[in-house]
């Protein structure tokens, strides 16, 4: 009988630290668990998109300032557009709003944060490698190189061989998009506020095609066409 109730309270004892490490376990996963549902992804809570346009005409400059905001599960962009005619003010145009999908947001801010992409990719351009091979044999043709003098037509050529490496032609290539030819002056910038209080942000001054490359808040140029296309 002694032996049956000493059995008892062990088992009872071994019951009650069974049940003291459970909840010493729960507690500490809910400690270690609960830092980690707070780092949930944050929401957009605004993006604001600045254009501007001040090319040689008598309609410029334009501006154009949108505004896209959270309405129900998705989101609403609105803006208005101002310019000039012949230097004097024109009267504000406000845009028709428009209904944007969170999969079209989630997008741009893939896009945002994504690393920058230090050169031209050729596909992401809508240019395959034989196509770009092709324009530049026409250009060889064009520009008469056969007839120039041999030493020239030699280091021309062997420029030319150089550009058959995709990667020595998207160098190249790259280079090109730094260029300026008018006095255009685009500019757009986008701003994408967090509801953790952070902020993406990105803007373009580029002539060339998307307005490649882009610059982030740090001024880390990205040739990334995903960013424009968002």
């Amino acid at each position: 009988m002694r032996l049956r109730r000493r059995e008892d309270r062990y088992a009872t004892a071994s019951e009650a630290a069974s049940r003291l490490t459970c909840l010493v376990l729960m507690n500490l996963l809910w400690v270690v668990a609960a830092p980690l549902c707070a780092q949930s992804t944050p929401e957009v809570v605004r993006i604001t998109i600045h254009a501007y346009w001040a090319g040689y005409s008598p309609y410029t400059p334009r501006k154009t300032d949108l505004i896209v905001e959270r309405q129900g599960h998705g989101y609403r962009l609105t803006g208005i557009r101002s310019g000039r005619k012949f230097g004097k003010p024109e009267p504000l145009k406000t845009l028709p709003p428009q209904d944007l999908s969170a999969d079209q947001i989630a997008q741009l801010v893939a896009a945002l944060r994504a690393p920058p992409e230090t050169r031209v990719d050729l596909k992401a351009i809508g240019v395959t490698g034989p196509q770009a091979q092709q324009s530049i044999d026409r250009a060889w043709v064009q520009l008469k190189m056969a007839k120039l003098p041999l030493p020239i037509r030699t280091k021309a050529d062997a420029f030319r061989d150089s550009l058959r490496n995709p990667a020595a032609l998207a160098e190249v290539i790259t280079r090109g998009f730094a260029a300026y030819h008018s006095d255009d002056y685009p500019y757009v910038a986008v701003k994408v506020e967090l509801s953790d209080g952070s902020a993406l942000s990105v803007f373009s001054s580029s002539q060339q095609y998307l307005m490649l490359p882009w610059k982030n808040a740090l001024g880390q140029a990205s040739y990334d066409a995903d960013i424009p296309h968002a």
